[in-house]
């Protein structure tokens, strides 16, 4: 089965207004970044975070509308010119009630310096911008201007891949002989100072498939030890676990496959601790890596009424995802979709969120989105999960997509209401998300792209 195919992210240009420049610069789906670019070109001493993008949307003609800084990842694909405007500028907020045109628009700043006071920035002091420099795989020492520390690692690395050319998926960044791994973090938080040389590692792009990110979430109805078994069978093996234990091989759980173990103290508001550790997370996390030249040996099964497997046991290194077994999307779709498809089978608001903004990153290189989740019974055979004390409700979702393009697309019926993926999945929508006063519950998710 062919591995993951690298993709090289498609360039995108934006142009950006602030009074009386315009000036061209990447696009990117991330709103920190864009907001980092215009304090840095446009030199605003103000942080990042108070920066006001408006756009024009053509149902409402020459009207500038302020973009939701979560709604950006979704329309940023079709957005080629934005106006910047910042929260500290007097009366900014009511001018922006009202409609005007793009000259208009440009006038308030001007108005803004003619009828008022001057800023007093002393009262909100904006985290000084510094030089950053990073050293590329081949030695090349690259810089990195105007960047705040209190951005994220995600955000740098977005403006790593505008000067150096290797895109974020196959960054490794090490800093003082550390790697960092945790994007969500900010420079700060890593004791990244302004000067710092960021030395930076090429990955190598993946040559296997991969399960990404299943999550696991425990809610007991009281604070209470819990250990939680996880196994694979078959063609996959543990690549990443977190909390860190051991992985071992031969375990009643999985057989001749893998297996880990996690000892831990489990709470009602989710958060749980390793004892072994003592680290504090929201979930327990593992990836999988798959082996294409190994496979599970399943007996076949009786059809389920939709959408249709011709397996019980899922086998990773020979996904089934076909038009008869799963749905068709233009890629704008997805997210709506699976919000309303993942509150059904049962999953939080956090774990929506959190499900949907993972993924985003590799829909948005696909026109279309074909996609469809596993039979708990079937992923269940694959990974099998013994959890002691015994949950009283367990609900694994994990999900196969793919992109789909070109005269493919034709091969799928259109309807979004073509499957009820609770009978699919094997759940009672909404049961997991709702629970019961003294019910233990068990929440996972994750997926893996079909190339």
């Amino acid at each position: 089965m062919p591995g993951f195919l690298s993709r090289s992210p498609r360039i995108r240009i934006l142009v950006l207004h602030y009074g009386d420049r315009k000036v061209a610069t990447y696009s990117s789906n991330i709103f920190e970044v864009i907001q980092q670019a215009a304090c840095r070109l446009f030199d605003l001493n103000v942080q990042p975070s108070d920066i006001i993008i408006h756009t024009k949307f053509s149902n409402f003609g020459e009207e500038l509308i302020e973009i939701d800084p979560l709604l950006w990842p979704q329309v940023h694909s079709t957005v080629n010119t934005v106006w910047v405007t910042y929260k500290e500028l007097p009366g900014l907020l009511k001018a922006v009630d009202s409609v005007y045109t793009e000259s208009t628009a440009l006038s308030i700043f001007e108005r803004a310096e003619e009828d008022t006071k001057p800023y007093e920035i002393e009262e909100h002091p904006a985290p000084p911008l510094c030089t950053l420099f990073v050293k590329s795989p081949c030695g090349e020492l690259h810089t990195i201007p105007s960047v705040d520390l209190s951005s994220s690692l995600h955000a740098f690395q977005q403006r790593i891949a505008e000067v150096v050319g290797i895109s974020v998926g196959l960054q490794r960044l090490l800093y003082r002989g550390f790697e960092l791994p945790a994007p969500q973090k900010t420079l700060a938080e890593y004791g990244i100072t302004g000067g710092s040389t960021i030395e930076m590692a090429r990955v190598k792009a993946r040559t296997r498939p991969v399960a990404r990110k299943p999550v696991i979430y425990l809610f007991p109805p009281k604070e209470m030890d819990v250990k939680v078994e996880l196994g694979l069978k078959g063609s996959w093996e543990f690549e990443t676990v977190y909390p860190v234990v051991d992985v071992v091989k031969g375990k009643e759980v999985a057989g001749d496959g893998e297996s880990i173990c996690w000892d831990v103290v489990a709470r009602p508001d989710g958060n749980i601790t390793e004892k072994g550790t003592g680290v504090e997370v929201s979930y327990l996390y593992w990836e999988a890596l798959v082996n294409p030249r190994a496979s599970i040996d399943t007996p076949p099964t009786s059809r389920p009424a939709s959408p249709s497997l011709d397996v019980e046991i899922f086998d990773p290194a020979r996904p089934v995802l076909t038009p008869t077994n799963s749905i068709l999307l233009p890629t704008a779709s997805v997210p709506s979709y699976l919000d309303k498809t993942l509150f059904h089978l049962g999953l939080n608001v956090e774990a929506r969120t959190s499900f949907i903004t993972y993924w985003l990153p590799a829909f948005h290189t696909h026109t279309h989105i074909a996609l469809l989740f596993l039979p708990q019974t079937s992923y269940s055979a694959a990974a099998p999960l013994n959890i002691t004390p015994k949950p009283d409700r367990v609900l694994r979702v994990f999900m196969l997509f793919k992109g789909v393009s070109g005269e493919d697309v034709g091969l799928w019926e259109s309807g979004e209401g073509k499957w009820d993926w609770r009978e699919v999945v094997g759940v009672n929508g909404g049961e997991e998300r709702e629970g019961g006063e003294g019910l233990f519950r068990v929440v996972e998710w994750g997926g893996m792209e079909v190339v």
